[in-house]
Parts: C-alpha cells; sequence; structure tokens
C-alpha cells in the first residue's frame, strides 16, 4: 500500500492508494490462468487492437464490426456495444445473486474489483467478449447473446 502525506489546514491527512491491491487483484490473483492475467494487462494499459486503434495505424476504417454504429474503442468493445448490454447485465445479476453487491460498470471492467470473485468473473467475461468479437471478425460467426453466454459459461467451467 502506498501511503500520501497531503497538508490541509496544518494537519497532515493519511490518504492510502489501493494500487497494490488493485495490482495483486487485477494481474496476479491465482484464480486466473496467464492468458487472462496477459489479456487484463493489454486492456488496462490499452494496447488491445480494437478498430479505432488500428485506424490510426491506417489499416481498419474504425467502425465497430458487431453493432456497425459507432467507433470500437476499448470502452465500446468491452462495455458499452449495444451487442453487449444483455450479456453485462447478466453477469451484474449473478453477481447480485451471490451477494457481490456491485454494479458493473466501464471502471470494474477495465480496473476491476478487491474482491476475487468479482474479478474472477468480471475478467473471464470481458475475455469472453473479446474472443466472440475476434471470431465475428476473422470467421464470420453471427452475433447474438446465446452464443456469448454459452461461451462465458464454458470459459468459466474450463477454469475449475
Amino acid at each position: 500500500i502506498i501511503i500520501v502525506n497531503i497538508k490541509i489546514g496544518g494537519k497532515i491527512n493519511l490518504i492510502q492508494k489501493l494500487w497494490k491491491n488493485v495490482y495483486v487483484c487485477q494481474f496476479r490473483s491465482r484464480l486466473l490462468p496467464r492468458n487472462i492475467w496477459d489479456f487484463n494487462w493489454k486492456v488496462f494499459y490499452k494496447v488491445i487492437n480494437t478498430e479505432s486503434r488500428l485506424q490510426k495505424m491506417n489499416l481498419s476504417h474504425g467502425v465497430c464490426q458487431l453493432c456497425k454504429k459507432d467507433i470500437e474503442d476499448i470502452e465500446h468493445v468491452l462495455y458499452s456495444c449495444e451487442c453487449l448490454n444483455d450479456f453485462w447485465t447478466k453477469i451484474e445479476h449473478i453477481l447480485q445473486n451471490i451477494n457481490e453487491h456491485v454494479s458493473v460498470d466501464l471502471k470494474i471492467i477495465i480496473i476491476g474489483s478487491l474482491s476475487r470473485i468479482t474479478n474472477l468473473l468480471i475478467h473471464c467475461a470481458k475475455c469472453c467478449v473479446w474472443k466472440r468479437r475476434n471470431r465475428v471478425i476473422f470467421q464470420n460467426e453471427i452475433v447474438n447473446f446465446n452464443n456469448l453466454w454459452k461461451g462465458f459459461l464454458y470459459h468459466m467451467l474450463k477454469q475449475n
């Protein structure tokens, strides 16, 4: 834990930054396999090749291949694409059913949570979202909620 001292009105307030905890939960959880750690690192540092990133290299037009409407950046491809609304709603419902009172938002998807079970579900889910996106682009699969959900369940069962 990193402690930062800040003087406010002559008093020293200690502000604890939880970077170490976030780092451990995000990248070093023993519950997650190495390929998910690697993917989380790439998402966290924004180095996954989204359409908008490829557009900067003149390799793409930048539009999401799933919804065909918006620019595909990390936020869009992992969270805000309209093709993912039902999926993230279902993940949030599962978390609430197991007493993980977390609302799934972009911060939780990118940074993670201090709860190991939440991180396990979220990190596996975003990895499944990315794999599904790549299968749609490179193997011309159809985008639908059921295929994404089946992939997520398979991925979770494979982890155990």
